[in-house]
């Protein structure tokens, strides 16, 4: 859960942890259980604009904690990028 709050803003993390305690019957832990010797796919890594990799590289720390990954695909937040990435 700290990974999820640390990618938010303070207010985005107020406003998450507001649902969370109004609507505690909807909060649910998924289990996905994967067919003996499956592999996922390596995809080619997309361009990366110089400005962006350090806050890409953060995010690759935490998705190399987790067995699956995706390609990352970096989108500038807010009219010229000021508010990060998503």
């Amino acid at each position: 859960m700290q990974t999820i709050l640390a990618s938010l803003s303070k207010n985005q993390q107020r406003e998450l942890l507001y649902l969370l305690d109004q609507f505690p019957e909807y909060v649910a832990t998924h289990n996905v259980t994967l067919l003996e010797g499956f592999k996922s796919k390596h995809l080619p890594a997309y361009w990366l604009m110089e400005r962006l990799k350090p806050k890409v590289s953060r995010q690759i720390h935490e998705m190399l904690q987790s067995p699956m990954a995706n390609p990352l695909v970096c989108v500038l937040k807010g009219r010229d990028g000021s508010d990060g990435v998503r």
